[in-house]
């Protein structure tokens, strides 16, 4: 009797650890998760895709999320709010970034991370170049939580350190 009910349970034990949670795909084929209660089966099942809010992670990165604003190349506000998440893996080395480069008095300033599916869809209708927005048909580090898009700042002061471009520059001098 007692084989037997530990045969029953390894059994059960099997079945329960190889169910995998379903996400449904796209016009492009691509899975996209389509709600919340998706998503937090998916952090429950892997906590390394568990989007992190990157300001109480790193209280001393700076946050300027564009795409909440109507100052980006979309000329309207696309996020409701300005946060920036991303995966835990990613918070986590950025936060290791972040104090690496206070020891020489510069900060990271972030201006985007993880993006909604749908907000690629609407950058990609104005423009349709992947040198500069992601193509819908393959989705993008941002649409994982896995890209983030920063300056340098000068901790002493606040300010942008020099860069080639500036933000969402769509010229051949940010193209690399």
């Amino acid at each position: 009797m007692r084989s037997r009910r530990s045969s029953l349970l390894l059994i059960l034990l099997a079945a329960c650890t190889s169910a995998t949670i379903t996400v449904p795909k796209n016009r492009y084929g691509l899975e996209v998760v389509p709600d919340l209660a998706t998503y937090q089966r998916l952090t429950r099942a892997d906590a390394d895709k568990q989007l992190v809010d990157l300001q109480p992670l790193i209280p001393s990165i700076a946050v300027d999320v564009r795409y909440a604003t109507a100052n980006n190349f979309m000329h309207r506000q696309l996020y409701p709010v300005a946060r920036v998440f991303l995966r835990r893996p990613a918070a986590l080395a950025l936060r290791d970034v972040q104090a690496e480069l206070a020891a020489a008095h510069l900060g990271l300033k972030v201006f985007d991370g993880y993006r909604p599916y749908r907000i690629t869809e609407a950058m990609w209708e104005p423009i349709k170049n992947p040198d500069f927005v992601a193509d819908p048909s393959k989705g993008s580090r941002h649409n994982r939580g896995a890209a983030v898009d920063l300056t340098l700042i000068d901790l002493r002061t606040g300010s942008e350190l020099p860069m080639p471009t500036p933000y969402d520059d769509f010229t051949s001098r940010a193209h690399q």
